[in-house]
């Protein structure tokens, strides 16, 4: 057991990690008893990487997850940005386009509130946003624009994927724009156009062959709406065709991906039951 003031968790030794059939393998897991400690280790885990590849001189290709789950850990990650001893090397882009729900949202901290604030206090330039340039007027022109240039990129440094990505899920098992059985799983391209099953709504969102192959992968399981979901990418039957178990199938996934656990999402929602008696109010949970 690993403890410290904040948070506690449990390592798994690297034979437990397989199932009977020795072909079962499960990625990283920590669990955190607070949302401080959740969004500093997430953070940090950022600093920390970024720290060991661009002091080999490298860039860092980011994938900035939308939503709500990385919000504590992006305004850590603008606080101590500072920390990062080469930012200059670092270009980001995001895992998929923000869907009508997501925008607007008052107070959240999200992707796009980490680089407007980056851009604002100087600590990046535009040109370290990847497809800035691009004209966003066509879905599918941009989608095309975006693929050429993200190829033109990773060509040019010799990269595969991202070398860090942000990712989360939703309570459908929805991960960046990828669906449960979305039509993403059949394309080789970097990214393309889904529509969103609930709304018809069509986005952008970087397929599970190319999220599979970014170097490292902070998964963040935040709330007590994602325990399903959650199980979904642990079941040792979870189907590399299906989101998000699709992430569990990735080559030596133990090394390359952590899945951060806030102190909620193991839980059960509570409804508080208040009672009037002759002594007072009885309070059920």
């Amino acid at each position: 057991m690993v403890k410290n003031n904040d948070f506690s968790f449990r390592s798994i030794a690297n034979d437990r990690l397989q199932d009977d059939e020795g072909g079962y393998q499960m990625p990283e897991t920590r669990y955190f008893h607070s949302k401080e400690a959740f969004d500093r280790a997430v953070g940090q885990d950022f600093i920390d990487y970024a720290n060991k590849i661009t002091d080999r001189g490298q860039k860092v290709l980011v994938g900035l997850a939308h939503g709500q789950s990385p919000a504590g850990a992006y305004a850590y990650i603008f606080e101590h940005y500072h920390e990062i001893r080469r930012s200059s090397l670092i270009r980001f882009t995001f895992t998929n386009s923000r869907l009508k729900r997501q925008r607007g949202l008052e107070a959240v901290k999200d992707a796009k509130w980490l680089l407007t604030r980056l851009l604002r206090k100087g600590l990046i330039s535009k040109n370290q946003v990847l497809g800035r340039n691009l004209n966003r007027d066509d879905i599918d022109d941009y989608a095309a624009g975006f693929n050429d240039s993200l190829k033109d990129y990773l060509l040019q440094h010799n990269k595969q994927g991202y070398d860090y990505v942000f990712l989360s899920f939703d309570p459908t098992g929805r991960v960046a724009g990828v669906a449960r059985n979305s039509a993403a799983f059949e394309s080789k391209e970097p990214v393309i156009v889904v529509e969103d099953n609930e709304t018809g709504e069509r986005e952008i969102t970087g397929t599970p062959y190319f999220l599979g192959k970014s170097k490292r992968i902070a998964f963040l399981a935040t709330k007590s709406d994602k325990r399903r979901p959650l199980a979904w990418l642990y079941h040792r039957d979870g189907k590399p065709d299906e989101s998000p178990s699709f992430l569990r199938h990735i080559d030596r996934v133990r090394e390359r991906m952590t899945v951060f656990i806030d102190d909620r999402a193991l839980t059960w929602p509570q409804v508080s039951l208040v009672r009037k008696t002759p002594y007072g109010n009885s309070v059920i949970r």
